[in-house]
Formats: structure tokens, C-alpha cells, sequence
């Protein structure tokens, strides 16, 4: 199966160009990675004082969760507690992406041990399928999860 690429959305093939590319987005998320781990120490210090402030540096589960409830009871306005981690948690996306289309075909052929499914590309969206339509239509049709017949009496029913 052959992909054909939007052009403006092309990977650059080679030389320096595309050193220059691989450069860029492994400092971007080097970069990242390096801010959350220093802002670490700070994060105790702002959970219970100032979780907005935390949210928009770190953007971490605790500082959200620590935001929605000082919006709960009024500290720090709703929106507010929502869209202060978004640049944040939005910064490296793009960076995760570019990772993916510069370095996602020869990772797949690495990953899959030169499994020809491995190369062609065919196999991506098959495992998508299986992994979120495939494996929820087989638990659910398991004897374990039927419901029970009615003619039986149920729990405190006698």
C-alpha cells in the first residue's frame, strides 16, 4: 500500500535539510522534557496556593485537578482553571508529530523485527481497529458479561 503526501506536507529526503529538520524537533522536545523536570521542585509549593499558575507551567494532572477545585468553590474562575494548561500540554504535539513522519516508517520497521507488515504500513490501521472496535465487540459477547436470565432470583430477592 503506497501513501501518497499532500504536498507543503512533504519530509524533507535527505542532506541537510533534513538534518536541520531532525535537529529542530528533537530540541524541541529535549527542551520540554527538560522544563518539566526543573519546574518538578515547584510543584508542591503551588498545589495548594496557586494551582493556575502550576497548570500554566507544568500543565501536570495534579495542577488540573487542583485548578478544578479551587474553581469549585470559587477561588479562580472556571475558564480560567480550563484554558491555563492548554499552551502547556499543547507546546510538544506538533514537535511528537514531526518525530513521527520523520523518524514514525523506520521506528515501525525497527519495532516489528522486519515483519513485511511492519514496512508496508498496512498494519497501522488494522491494529487501530482491533485495538479500539476489535477487542470491545469480543468482551462483550462472552458468556461473563451476558446478563442474567430472568427467571432467576437475584441478590435480596429471595
Amino acid at each position: 500500500m503506497t501513501t501518497t503526501v499532500p504536498p507543503g506536507d512533504e519530509v524533507p529526503r535527505g542532506g541537510a535539510t533534513r538534518r536541520r529538520a531532525e535537529i529542530v524537533c528533537v530540541t524541541a522536545i529535549a527542551v520540554k522534557t527538560v522544563f518539566a523536570l526543573a519546574l518538578l521542585p515547584l510543584a508542591p509549593s503551588l498545589l495548594g496556593t496557586d494551582p493556575v499558575l502550576l497548570e500554566a507551567l507544568r500543565g501536570s494532572t495534579s495542577a488540573m485537578a487542583s485548578g478544578g477545585a479551587f474553581a469549585r468553590v470559587g477561588e479562580v474562575s472556571l475558564v480560567l482553571a480550563v484554558l491555563a494548561p492548554l499552551p502547556t500540554l499543547l507546546f510538544a504535539t506538533p514537535f511528537f508529530w514531526w518525530a513521527g513522519r520523520l523518524w514514525g516508517p523506520k521506528a515501525a520497521a525497527v519495532l516489528g523485527g522486519g515483519h513485511p507488515k511492519a514496512r508496508s504500513g498496512r498494519s497501522a490501521p488494522a491494529l487501530i481497529w482491533s485495538a479500539s472496535v476489535g477487542s470491545r465487540s469480543r468482551w462483550r459477547h462472552t458468556s461473563r458479561f451476558r446478563r442474567r436470565s430472568s427467571t432467576r432470583p437475584r441478590a435480596g430477592q429471595g
